[in-house]
């Protein structure tokens, strides 16, 4: 003991110095085992094994108790803040209330967050498994007072809670508030620090601070004020107050109180909000290491059970706890990477994130399975089954807390499958080119290439950089690389270093924080502007003081008596006129010019969430014989602009005016195109019919984007789950139609048009309403978390911003006995199927327009299919009408090539028992002739992508059937053709064997059809004399290409005559080369390879060509064999 005492001062004496975390982090590899060892021992008796649910219950309920409501955790994916790429604090759900964007959930509130920190200035990843307690998954403890209690209730609360529910001893707390002395314009918080000495606790334990320990912030401008922090220390001492906040891990922070009470403006000044709010946050993982008596959080019962699993599935040795130089090959390292990670893993893909969508998450899948794969077990092919297994505790053990973990464990399963087939296809291709680099800059070593895929790819472009005779990678060039490769600030680094360039960092943080900046303020600016209007306009719009343009009449619309859609026009005022970029009042307008104009509200449709914008006119009520012609329609901020070509309007009879006045605050009608919209209406609903038949099919689906225009549909999506091997040579890929799933092997022609099927069932059934519900981002958050089956979850993009208010939920219902419910992946028939109710098909928060029962979307076609990637595909489609049309001109088809086929086959079989005439054989070719120049024609047609195309479009189906049909036909045709050809070559080599007569050799050439040269002279040579000098030529197709083979007996070859001195001449005519078969002497078998004709040469040219060639042959044999008579 005594010795373990002065390890532990010798280890306090070096943290004194250790301010920043990197050298914290180095302590801890040092001292960490001998560190955790003492602690074990002076404090195994404090140990309350309070276990981590009964931890994160009784502080939930204390609070419940006290008038808070229970506030669902929201998903891990931010939904509705771009700022961040995963929800990394308790208070992220609520920003939209302190922003005032939205109403609080309650007065009071309480919940347990699930966070994630995997990269901006939270970036925990690349330290997990070096020390105790960081991780990129843990739960946040928070509470919140939404303009209700302030700084007094919530100290106190928390000083009860932590000593008389939790039990600690207040002599091992301290506390900080916010002391001022800074540029921060805030004064000290003396108000909380007379709370705390209220409420007991000593005067030498209340600690001030500054700005970066005390003062919070959401942003450069906006709500923010001072915090109270209450640390914990393990050791019990006296009196540390120097160790408080100086990076030791014996003395921790341990629950922090933000009062959020002011609003920082643009120009740096403070003013008071009206309401003040309480923000409380304590990490769970950190709160269980205190209540169970150990320093690192990977010691709690939160991590046992996986650590189990891991010792269980691999047989290493249990984990230990070890750190730094006492951790042998990194395995006590290895066993907290692998807890952690399944943990973040399992609740970002149950929250909706796929590695598609979020390279981090990638990244730390890849990490996963490396460490599964190098650290724990030697049949490297399990690294994703001890991953899923991991998963799967994870899901368990937080599933009480955080319902829906498990129900989403197949999808989980289903990443991770396709992640490991990526990955190990990566290293494959990788390993080789890596290891070269190595050789090349060895101080590269270090660098781990299977978690950074996009290294090779860096190194390529610094090279390009150096090789120019750059010294500096620029803060443009550092961030385009960064963004792009997902590679981290040191690592590019280290790779400019061995290259001999020098990063900008500077210019690369303030890169990454302007990054920031626009993701902050992108809800501001609709990305639908597309550059058509420069936030400039709309800034200038804005200072004018135009209100903004009220929507919501783009969703006003019914249906008749008779079904038929019905918009009413509406009447708006002319708000601002756009004319070269520039907000005007008022214009002299002439034919054919091209105004943005901004109305005080609107029925049209701007461009968003992927379908095009309305179209149609605005007419002026005054009738000044001028019509506006709706081109386009874009959202800039606030204000929706009608792009309007002014033309004359012949309907008008009133006076025309040459230039007719057009100003803010004309009245006008506007009037939709009533068909292009109700097209649009079916298509965008048509998508989302189609995106749900494809979830329901497949353990896990990945959105990439839809496009929705007047006359089709484009739905871009990536599946998992399905395949166990990827394609690796282009043939591969290019025959990567179908690939082997887990269970059988997957098609993608069956799987879309089982898809195809589902959505006409859902679209002729009796009917299918389709509602629209408008909520707030937080009431979405919790319709999003009572989702109790597959069919009930509601579908999104993750990535997609959607507001904080006015989010539209989309629902499709559908009847219970409707066949498209059949055969749904997660989901049995008799657990769905519920009689005199509707059932949801589809949920998707959607800002278009949608028809109001899917069954008015009348068919839906698929017309097309583009491969995206192994597991991914674009599909294209037609509804309504085009639909109905294209699938008539595929039965049409269909019908057509089967009749052909029918007369082709009862050809063939005449042909087969001898009953068909040389006439039925010409009949039979040109029939198939005839056949495939159609066919041709109908499918080039069919494939051209263009507006005009989907009005003439062939099913993808039927195509593929066509196809399928042309090729049995084509085989059919190929195996008689062949027989034929083998007749014929029968035939004739017997009728030129027989006319030999004395000649000492045979010359001839063959003429046939297009396939198959080689086995037609093997065949020919086979039928040849065996002791006589033998040469073929092939003519191929007609004579357009050429091949010949000779073969000269051993007996009779010599230097002067051989085979390959008698292919010279021949080779010669048509300039060709030729060689032995493989093992085989030149002197006694030669070929000449495949040669094509020039292709002007005409069909007597090339037969005069192989009259020349056998002539040549002939005169060659004739004079060598003869001279040898002689001589001998």
């Amino acid at each position: 003991m005594v010795v373990q005492c002065v390890l532990f001062r010798a280890l306090e004496s070096r943290m004194h110095v250790c301010r920043k975390r990197k050298e914290f982090s180095r302590c801890c590899m040092l001292f960490g085992s001998r560190f955790r060892a003492f602690n074990e021992m002076s404090h195994s008796r404090y140990n309350s094994n309070k276990k981590t649910n009964t931890i994160r219950e009784e502080f939930i309920n204390y609070f419940n108790s006290r008038g808070h409501k229970i506030i669902k955790s929201s998903p891990v994916v931010p939904y509705c803040d771009p700022s961040v790429t995963f929800v990394n604090a308790g208070m992220n759900q609520f920003k939209g209330v302190f922003l005032g964007k939205s109403p609080p959930p309650a007065s009071r509130a309480v919940n347990s967050q699930k966070c994630i920190r995997v990269g901006g200035k939270h970036n925990d990843l690349d330290i997990v498994g070096s020390d105790g307690y960081h991780h990129t998954f843990f739960e946040m403890l928070g509470s919140w007072s939404f303009g209700d209690y302030f700084k007094k209730e919530a100290c106190q609360f928390a000083w009860e809670q932590l000593t008389e529910v939790f039990h600690l001893d207040h002599k091992k707390l301290y506390v900080t508030y916010y002391g001022g002395k800074d540029d921060s314009g805030l004064e000290p918080d003396y108000e909380t620090r007379e709370i705390w000495l209220e409420i007991g606790v000593p005067e030498s334990r209340v600690l001030p601070f500054g700005a970066k320990d005390n003062l919070w912030e959401m942003g450069p401008t906006g709500p923010c004020g001072p915090c109270t922090e209450i640390h914990y220390d393990f050791m019990g001492r006296s009196n540390v107050a120097e160790r408080v906040n100086a990076g030791h891990p014996d003395l921790i922070e341990l629950w922090n109180l933000v009062f959020i009470q002011f609003e920082r403006h643009e120009d740096g000044s403070l003013s008071p909000l009206p309401s003040h709010h309480v923000d409380t946050g304590m990490g769970l993982e950190r709160l269980a290491s205190v209540l169970q008596g150990v320093t690192s959080t990977y010691d709690t019962d939160i991590f046992q059970p996986l650590f189990d699993v891991i010792q269980k599935s691999s047989g290493a040795p249990q984990y230990g706890g070890k750190f730094g130089s006492d951790d042998k090959n990194g395995l006590d390292s290895g066993y907290r990477i692998l807890a952690d990670h399944s943990r973040m893993i399992t609740v970002a893909i149950a929250d909706g994130m796929l590695p598609d969508h979020n390279h981090r998450l990638r990244r730390v899948i890849r990490r996963a399975l490396t460490v599964s794969r190098e650290v724990f077990l030697s049949n490297k092919d399990r690294a994703h089954q001890l991953l899923c297994d991991l998963c799967s505790v994870a899901a368990e053990s937080l599933e009480g807390a955080y319902p829906g973990l498990v129900s989403r464990l197949e999808c989980i399963r289903a990443v991770l499958m396709h992640e490991d087939l990526v990955l190990s296809k990566f290293q494959a291709e990788t390993e080789n080119i890596w290891e070269k680099n190595l050789l090349k800059r060895p101080q590269l070593a270090h660098i781990d290439i299977k978690s950074s895929p996009g290294l090779l790819r860096v190194i390529e472009e610094l090279e390009m950089l150096a090789s120019r005779g750059l010294e500096k990678v620029d803060d443009e060039k550092a961030f385009l690389l960064y963004d792009t490769y997902g590679l981290n600030e040191a690592t590019l680094r280290n790779v400019g270093a061995a290259l001999g360039l020098e990063l900008d960092v500077q210019g690369l943080h303030r890169k990454l924080e302007e990054a920031r900046e626009r993701s902050r303020k992108c809800g501001s600016l609709s990305s639908g502007e597309a550059g058509m209007v420069s936030r400039r306009v709309a800034e200038e719009l804005r200072a004018l003081g135009i209100p903004p343009t009220r929507d919501q009449l783009k969703y006003c619309y019914h249906k008749d008596a008779s079904g038929s859609y019905q918009f009413e026009s509406v009447e708006a005022v002319v708000q601002a006129i756009i004319c070269g970029g520039s907000v005007v009042s008022h214009m002299e307008v002439e034919e054919k010019e091209i105004l943005g104009v901004v109305l005080d509200q609107t029925s049209f449709y701007h461009e968003s969430g992927g379908q095009v914008s309305d179209t149609g006119f605005i007419i002026p009520v005054k009738g000044n014989g001028f019509k506006m012609l709706v081109q386009d329609v874009q959202k800039s901020s606030e204000y929706v602009i009608h792009w309007a070509l002014f033309q004359r309007d012949q309907s008008d009879g009133s006076v025309r005016e040459n230039h007719p006045r057009f100003q803010v605050g004309d009245l006008v009608k506007l009037y939709i195109d009533k068909e292009h919209r109700i097209n649009m209406m079916r298509n965008h609903t048509a998508v989302h019919c189609l995106g749900a038949a494809i979830r329901h099919s497949v353990p896990a689906i990945a959105q990439r984007s839809s496009l929705v225009t007047p006359t089709h549909l484009s739905y871009q999506f990536s599946v998992y789950g399905m395949q166990t091997s990827l394609p690796n040579t282009e043939k591969e890929k290019q025959d990567s139609n179908s690939f082997k799933s887990h269970t059988n092997t997957f098609s993608w022609r069956s799987f879309l048009e089982s898809a195809e099927n589902k959505v006409r069932q859902v679209v002729s059934s009796k009917g299918a309403p389709v509602r629209r519900k408008t909520m707030s981002g937080m009431q979405l958050l919790d319709e999003m978390s009572r989702a109790s089956s597959k069919l009930e979850e509601i579908a999104t993009v993750p990535g997609e911003v959607y507001p904080e208010s006015g989010v539209h939920l989309v629902e499709i219902m559908i009847s219970p006995d409707s066949n498209a419910l059949n055969h749904l992946v997660g989901n049995e028939s008799e657990d769905v199927r519920r009689e005199n109710a509707l059932l949801t098909w589809s949920r998707e928060p959607c800002c278009g327009t949608h028809v109001l029962d899917a069954t008015d979307i009348m068919d839906f076609c698929l017309i097309d299919v583009e491969s995206a990637g192994s597991n991914s595909r674009i599909v294209k489609a037609v509804t309504g009408p085009s639909a109905i049309s294209a699938h008539s001109r595929g039965g049409q088809l269909l019908l057509q090539i089967k009749d052909l086929s029918k007369r082709a086959d009862d050809i063939l079989l005449r042909v087969k028992n001898g009953e068909a005439s040389g006439t039925e054989d010409a009949k039979l070719q040109l029939l198939v002739d005839s056949l495939g120049k159609e066919l041709k024609v109908l499918l080039k047609r069919a494939k051209r992508v263009g507006s005009e195309s989907f009005t003439t479009a062939i099913p993808y189906m039927d195509r593929c059937h066509a196809l399928e049909l042309l090729s049995t036909l084509e085989g059919s045709v190929k195996e008689y053709r062949k027989e034929k050809n083998h007749q014929s070559i029968d035939q004739e080599m017997s009728l030129v064997v027989e006319s030999l007569g004395d000649s000492k050799f045979l010359v001839h050439c063959l003429h046939y059809g297009a396939a198959g040269p080689d086995k037609v002279l093997q065949k020919a040579m086979k039928l040849c004399p065996k002791d006589l000098p033998v040469l073929v030529l092939a003519a191929v197709d007609g004579g357009k290409s050429v091949k010949a083979r000779c073969v000269v007996p051993k007996e009779i070859a010599n230097e002067k005559f051989n085979a390959e001195t008698w292919m010279e001449p021949v080779m010669n005519i048509f300039r060709g080369a030729g060689s032995a078969p493989k093992g085989h002497n030149p002197h006694f078998v030669f070929n000449m390879k495949e040669r094509k004709l020039p292709a002007n040469l005409s069909r007597e040219e090339s037969l005069k060509k192989f009259d020349l060639a056998q002539q040549a042959a002939q005169e060659f044999a004739n004079e060598v064999l003869l001279k040898s008579k002689i001589n001998t």
